[in-house]
């Protein structure tokens, strides 16, 4: 993941979930270590390492970082795109693969 980019602000890549039953439970096609990296990030089970910009950050966990940056982080935009379960999945993976 580009730590750099979320703590700039920036916005994640768009999540993609999929419901192929018609239940309630979605599938992760896209995104899935992504966000997951950034919510452990978060929790405080990932420290800050080899940022090639941003080197001060270089070490920190989440809990280290200015509140100001830490606001930021939480703040950034997630795109969710669900799609339908009669979707072509292949359109979709063509798309963004």
């Amino acid at each position: 993941m580009n730590f750099k980019s979320l703590l700039l602000g920036l916005p994640l890549i768009d999540i993609i979930v999929k419901n192929f039953d018609n239940s309630e439970k979605l599938k992760f096609i896209n995104g899935r270590q992504k966000l997951y990296t950034a919510i452990n990030f978060i929790k405080g089970n990932l420290i800050l390492s080899n940022l090639k910009t941003l080197t001060l950050l270089n070490a920190f966990t989440f809990n280290e970082l200015l509140p100001a940056r830490q606001k930021s982080f939480k703040r950034v935009y997630v795109k969710v795109i669900v799609i339908d379960p009669k979707s072509d999945l292949l359109i979709w993976k063509t798309r963004y693969y």
